[in-house]
């Protein structure tokens, strides 16, 4: 199956999103036990991927901070204010803890769709802070 660009970096659509589920699914044979491991994997990734991002951001909002470029600050706070969101992780309820693989892998997959936006979101943030930066780090 071939999956089209998403610019946000998830479906936004409820239809893509389901389609998506759907060929998960379908790539593990229903089974929702590999699904749900699989889409652990993915939410490691995008964590992994925060993670980094966040580095990279408290670099450029230091060097903002140094050569007193504003913009550029606030577009780094901004985005380590969404990439550190993404950090979250709501852990189940004792007594929940026992919920289906159905409704895990459904919530798994909502989870990532956001955290799959807010990276993509932080990264174009970082972008347009390092563009607001160069004339002012060639500057100073």
């Amino acid at each position: 199956m071939n999956y089209p660009y998403y610019i946000l970096g998830a479906p936004f659509l409820r239809a893509r999103r389901k389609q998506f589920e759907v060929a998960t699914l379908e790539r593990f044979g229903g089974d929702y036990e590999r699904a749900v491991l699989y889409m652990d994997k993915v939410t490691d990734s995008q964590m992994n991927k925060a993670s980094g991002l966040l580095s990279s951001v408290s670099i450029l909002a230091g060097m903002s901070y140094f050569v007193e470029a504003h913009t550029s600050l606030v577009l780094a706070l901004a985005s380590i204010v969404i990439v550190v969101s993404t950090l979250y992780v709501p852990w189940p309820l004792s007594q929940a803890a026992s919920v289906a693989a159905e409704s895990e892998f459904k919530s798994l997959c909502r989870r990532s769709y956001y955290r799959a936006i807010c990276n993509r979101l932080g990264i174009s943030l970082i972008i347009l802070t390092v563009v607001f930066l160069i004339p002012f780090v060639f500057t100073y």
